[in-house]
């Protein structure tokens, strides 16, 4: 490697070694978990709060804690309304069914083939009605009130360095992604392309904000064409 070539990478290698550690987040993670801790409190089967920290995010219960993992890129969204409405529903019939069960009520007169207003329903409807709320409840992940979003379009610069017979600076953008997995677009200082990125975390814990990454260009001259092969980081 010559003089010329070596300093010309230099600017890209230093600003990737002061991004190596760091990264922008996709969410203000103690402002997320606040506000959901606040909001998931039904009792000691639901989950007494959802935290997202770095790219995890973790539904915690009294006797379990169940992570998922959570690309910059992604994003996590509770729906508060109807989560609240699910709240207060199930809330409410569990009120009426230890009524009913404390009076004694098990059927529930009808008049034309409606309940009459105000008197008790029967405690098995009660049940049922009980356990489909507690499945939106105890499991916001499985009921789609809260959404964590792992895959999808994005557009995020990057900057790396990498190696195609020669070391060659790189300056791309993520324009996919999917968990740690990414589709790039980028070109170095001898060819542009599309190629294929994956976030090191899994390897490297403290790499969260770097990417394996494999580019196919088309050279811009002849004798520079072929596969790079480096390291990304998202800006």
């Amino acid at each position: 490697m010559n003089k010329k070539t070596l300093l010309s990478a230099l600017p890209s290698l230093i600003l990737l070694i002061i991004a190596l550690f760091t990264g922008k987040s996709a969410m203000d993670s103690k402002q997320l978990a606040d506000d959901l801790a606040a909001k998931l409190s039904a009792g000691s089967e639901a989950p007494a709060a959802v935290i997202a920290s770095g790219n995890q995010v973790e539904v915690v219960y009294r006797d379990r804690v169940v992570s998922r993992y959570l690309p910059a890129e992604g994003s996590v969204k509770l729906n508060t309304v109807e989560y609240q409405k699910a709240l207060s529903a199930l809330d409410s019939l569990l009120k009426m069914r230890e009524g009913a069960i404390e009076t004694g009520h098990t059927e529930t007169p009808v008049a034309n083939g409606a309940e009459v207003p105000g008197l008790i329903a029967p405690p098995a409807a009660i049940t049922t009605s009980i356990d489909s709320l507690k499945a939106i409840v105890y499991d916001p992940i499985g009921s789609g009130l809260l959404t964590i979003k792992t895959w999808g379009l994005c557009l995020r610069p990057q900057i790396g360095g990498g190696w195609s017979g020669q070391l060659s600076p790189y300056l791309g953008l993520k324009v996919a992604f999917w968990n740690r997995a990414g589709i790039v677009l980028g070109t170095t200082s001898h060819q542009a392309g599309i190629g294929v990125s994956y976030r090191l975390d899994r390897w490297i814990k403290p790499l969260r904000n770097t990417e394996g990454m494999i580019l196919y260009g088309i050279p811009f001259r002849k004798d520079n064409g072929g596969l790079y092969a480096g390291l990304a980081v998202n800006l």
